[in-house]
């Protein structure tokens, strides 16, 4: 609950009587926190939209977890691939064997 701007208002002395609830989506742009004050029938939209974000993220994590574990796994190779496609400059990975797909997942 927050205290309003105006000195007269009884929100300044008795915390019960404070104004709100207010709903605010906080993000950070160009290092600058941001503040937007969201009405009450837009916050089940906001709240799904962080909650897919955060779910979003967790898969990301776990994607570059399992790419590191693949790039270790290929450093130890004695001949490491060196398949990249020449037109678009990317990687790829060959394929691994049942054997070698339980040695990285573990």
């Amino acid at each position: 609950m927050m205290k309003c701007g105006n000195a007269q208002c009884a929100c300044r002395q008795d915390p019960a009587k404070r104004h709100g609830p207010y709903f605010e989506w906080t993000y950070k742009a160009k290092g600058k926190t941001v503040n937007v004050k969201l009405t009450r029938d837009v916050m089940p939209m906001f709240r799904a939209a962080s909650h897919q974000y955060r779910k979003l993220r967790s898969l990301l994590n776990r994607l570059e977890t399992l790419s590191q574990t693949v790039l270790r796994h290929q450093a130890k190779l004695p001949n490491p691939p060196t398949a990249t496609d020449r037109k678009t400059g990317i990687f790829s990975y060959p394929r691994l064997s049942p054997m070698q797909h339980r040695l990285t997942s573990a």
